[in-house]
């Protein structure tokens, strides 16, 4: 049975406003907590204070709430920084998770290859889904890595959207027909919500099911009730706040659902980061966890089966992923050797960019630990 710490009210210290320092530097700054023991939860509260204040640019005299899970083998905290606007934040706090959606949405389009309802490597318009060209030949593979080829805004496709749900109106057939005037050169990362999009629709064809249902079912079955398709949760939405601090709109996007509709709370997160521990070098998994594809971004990141794999040298693996919609930010990065993981939900889309990944280090690199 894991040992978990709930906390409440943050530790309020000045802010000093710094610029997201490279690995090596923020390595420096990380080292004056180098050689403690596992904390308990007051010291580790200090200790994330201290990454806040000379690493990020969270403003905690200002800052809007945010909640910190982390675990540690069998031991795992929940530490709420609650913000100006005085939300109480708790385990079962609902936020979006935008971006975060689609690691979710790749693991249930793994299951279904399991389960012999389809083949990564397929096009999607196998199923039903009618594509223009040489579209017909996208992969659900090339979706899921962001190897599509499309970029993140497509032009003539979001000009009529609000800013507050820039992809609330978007159609299936709308994204078709802009389709038809993309070249068509997959295989190349380049992060786009709308290959995730494209999922959605090949699922609802194939399956003959609304992607919402399949997504909350399969959510359920791995005991993440209360994370999906925004349903049971009208009144429980954690708000969130744009840059100035009125309520942001939340985002309801129909035929986005499989990229960023998802919801959940740090609960279902922190269990949900178990079983990916548990299960990331089971070779059942490896088109989920194995990295297979090269990404241009700084720092040696690979694309696995929906996750981010930093992969630096002399470095375990980190897998990682984020989000964020209109008021929310979502992140969830683990390092399968050491059986840690960091989960950040924020009520800002960019106050606590990011803290996650600065916390994942530290309790990897500057713990005493024994191997697991």
């Amino acid at each position: 049975m894991s040992e978990s710490f709930i906390l409440g009210m943050a530790i309020r210290i000045p802010f000093i406003a710094k610029s997201f320092l490279p690995w090596w530097l923020a390595t420096m700054i990380l080292g004056n907590l180098e050689g403690q023991n596992i904390p308990d939860s007051t010291n580790l509260r200090e200790q994330i204070n201290q990454i806040i204040r000379y690493d990020t640019e969270i403003p905690l005299e200002s800052h809007h709430g945010f909640i910190v899970g982390i675990i540690d083998g069998e031991r795992q905290w929940i530490l709420s920084f609650p913000g100006i606007g005085k939300d109480s934040l708790n385990a079962e706090s609902v936020f979006e998770l935008g971006g975060l959606s689609q690691a979710i949405t790749a693991h249930y389009l793994i299951d279904l290859v399991h389960a012999g309802r389809l083949e990564l490597d397929e096009p999607l318009a196998q199923g039903g889904l009618k594509l223009p060209g040489d579209w017909k030949k996208l992969t659900w593979q090339q979706c899921i890595q962001n190897a599509t080829g499309l970029p993140k805004v497509l032009p003539g496709l979001s000009v009529d959207q609000l800013p507050d749900n820039p992809y609330a109106q978007i159609t299936i057939p709308e994204l078709v027909e802009v389709l038809t005037r993309m070249p068509f050169h997959p295989g190349t990362f380049s992060y786009s919500p709308h290959g995730y999009a494209l999922i959605q629709a090949a699922l609802e064809f194939r399956l003959g099911k609304q992607f919402e249902r399949q997504i909350n079912d399969f959510c359920d079955s791995l005991g993440l009730s209360s994370t999906g398709v925004f349903r049971k949760h009208a009144s429980g939405l954690i708000p969130g706040y744009r840059r100035n601090n009125l309520t942001a709109i939340a985002w309801n996007a129909p035929a986005y659902q499989a990229a960023l509709g998802l919801t959940g709370t740090i609960n279902d997160l922190l269990h949900y980061a178990r079983w990916l521990i548990t299960n990331a070098k089971n070779p059942e998994y490896s088109l989920l966890f194995q990295p297979s594809l090269r990404t241009h971004l700084r720092g040696r990141i690979w694309m696995a089966g929906g996750w981010y794999v930093l992969n630096p040298v002399g470095r375990r693996e980190i897998y990682t992923h984020s989000g964020q919609t209109g008021g929310h930010k979502s992140y969830l990065g683990f390092v399968p050797a050491t059986k840690t993981a960091v989960i950040v939900l924020g009520q800002s889309p960019e106050e606590t960019n990011e803290l996650g990944l600065l916390i994942l280090r530290m309790i990897n690199d500057s713990w005493k630990r024994k191997e697991p």
